[in-house]
């Protein structure tokens, strides 16, 4: 029976999610990756076998295959300019088809560089409260299509002249408020000189010429008809997320969150009416991560050269890239977001293999005097009272400490671990059931 599988991350994202779909597309054969959520704010970092390398945004993570093609979904929204320059990279490593094998919704929202701007000057005027924006205007484009989708730009609309010109003439005009309105008495260069590049003319004709180009240049734009014709083939897909479980929009740390939907909601809808069999995964690392502000219980300082990956660098807007042991009350939380999962996928090991000692954050001690091994909850005041928790520790330090690392975590993570990841390529991983 064909299968869809559907990728989703557990935690804070840089699960793996990447390098996971990467497997599943050679492992079984799929044709399609489909994106369900998210901007193009993704880093799904993927190794091929031979050694080349592409941190992926807005492609799909199956796109180093031979005639895997991407489809982006109604609900992830694109940057025409970055998906562009995506394009220019892979072309460069030798995939000059990848625009070919490309399919996106007409109803995708457009990220503009109004909102970029806007974003960063939100970010700017935070200080040090800022929440971990990216800083490439992911969430002020989401924010602006969940208030009035009307007047949003979307990919259908970069082929008609005259709606593309009104739609961003509202979008420049309704960014000139805001920033009127945010930052109307700062004096921070950084802040002054975004403003003056939202009120230029030269950047409203950029946009409007590289978003006209654009729309020629996509050679298979989908009006819900692709789709259809996707899922009704007879062979694998593999349907991918971006984000992580706890960054989630309605049940993530508010408010240190995403305005994404990060649960399997989209995937689901996605697929109604598919007839083959539907995988649900949920990836985690061996160890915990995040990027950007926000509680991290089991934050702690690890041998950030062992565990931190030549792809995880510092960002200018989220920071410094924050590891931790794993915490399986994290985890919990994360399997609760995604709902039913057929298994789960653990990626990194190679990673803490060669530690003399691991930690699993199995409860948290509350400031209250009280121990938990759930987060129950959300909003502001869950989010509180996670920064004033401390965590409880099962330590393995005797010899074998590896093995018995793994088989308390097949005991007490809840759903079946099915493949493991020892390294960044496709033969790094291993089946471990079948799926």
């Amino acid at each position: 029976m064909k299968r869809a599988f559907v990728v989703g991350g557990l935690v804070f994202g840089d699960e793996g999610k990447g390098t996971t779909v990467d497997y599943l597309v050679r492992q079984y054969d799929a044709s399609v990756v489909i994106r369900y959520n998210g901007g193009s704010q993704a880093g799904h970092n993927v190794v091929t076998p031979d050694g080349i390398h592409h941190c992926f945004a807005q492609f799909g993570s199956g796109t180093l295959v031979p005639g895997v093609w991407t489809y982006l979904s109604r609900f992830m929204f694109i940057d025409p300019m970055r998906l562009m320059s995506e394009y220019d990279v892979l072309a460069g490593k030798g995939f000059g088809d990848a625009l070919d094998r490309l399919i996106i919704s007409g109803s995708c929202p457009i990220i503009t560089p109004y909102h970029k701007l806007a974003g960063q000057i939100q970010e700017l005027i935070n200080g040090d409260g800022r929440l971990g924006s990216c800083g490439m205007g992911v969430g002020d484009a989401m924010k602006a299509f969940a208030n009035d989708p009307v007047d949003c730009l979307t990919m259908s609309d970069l082929s008609d002249p005259w709606v593309l010109e009104r739609k961003l003439r509202i979008l420049q005009a309704k960014k000139k408020s805001f920033v009127e309105m945010v930052a109307k008495f700062s004096t921070d260069k950084a802040v002054t000189d975004r403003i003056a590049e939202i009120n230029s003319d030269k950047l409203f004709e950029r946009c409007l010429k590289s978003y006209s180009a654009f729309s020629v240049i996509i050679p298979n734009i989908d009006d819900g008809r692709y789709l259809s014709e996707l899922l009704s083939r007879s062979g694998n897909i593999v349907f991918e997320g971006a984000q992580g479980a706890l960054l989630d929009r309605e049940l993530g740390f508010q408010p240190y969150i995403t305005r994404s939907n990060c649960s399997f909601a989209n995937a689901d809808e996605l697929l109604t009416g598919y007839d083959g069999r539907i995988v649900k995964l949920g990836i985690t690392r061996a160890f915990a991560t995040r990027h950007g502000n926000g509680p991290f219980v089991s934050e702690a300082a690890l041998p950030s050269s062992v565990l931190v990956g030549e792809h995880n660098v510092q960002n200018e807007w989220q920071g410094h890239f924050r590891v931790g042991w794993l915490d399986l009350v994290a985890l919990r939380r994360g399997f609760d977001i995604l709902g039913k999962l057929d298994g789960v996928v653990v990626t990194n090991l190679d990673r803490v293999s060669e530690l003399d000692e691991l930690r699993v954050c199995i409860a948290y001690n509350t400031a209250e005097g009280l121990t938990k091994d759930r987060i129950i909850g959300s909003g502001r005041l869950m989010t509180d009272g996670l920064f004033t928790s401390t965590p409880v520790y099962r330590l393995f330090r005797r010899e074998g400490v590896f093995e018995e690392y793994m088989k308390y975590l097949e005991k007490y993570i809840p759903v079946p671990i099915v493949v493991t990841s020892r390294g960044p390529t496709a033969r790094d991983k291993e089946s471990i059931l079948n799926i």
